[in-house]
């Protein structure tokens, strides 16, 4: 899946879970740079993470009724660089992200 998520990368997932029977991992590791086109870079870098996040859960979660699996989700130690401001806009967004959608452990 190239550039931001859209239906191909429903598809991509519905079509693995079809062929191996379930999903047991998925990776986002989205990233452009384009302050001119800050729209796109926020749908790359962040909405498609998130939107890859939540299929991921939709086809592993055990609160769906499947067997559990790992979602890593990449971000970028460049985020706390001050001149690449939306680079670092939602690449800092992902890992409060990631802690709001990783259940507690007891």
């Amino acid at each position: 899946m190239r550039n931001s998520f859209n239906l191909k990368g429903i598809d991509a997932f519905k079509r693995t879970v079809e062929h191996f029977g379930k999903l047991d991992i998925v990776i986002n590791n989205a990233g452009i740079n384009n302050e001119k086109n800050w729209e796109k870079t926020i749908e790359v870098n962040l909405t498609s993470v998130v939107k890859g996040t939540y299929l991921g859960l939709e086809h592993m979660s055990k609160e769906h009724g499947k067997q559990g699996g790992v979602i890593i989700n990449v971000s970028s130690m460049a985020g706390s660089i001050r001149n690449r401001k939306l680079w670092g806009a939602d690449k800092c967004a992902l890992p409060c992200f990631c802690g709001y959608t990783t259940p507690p452990v007891n």
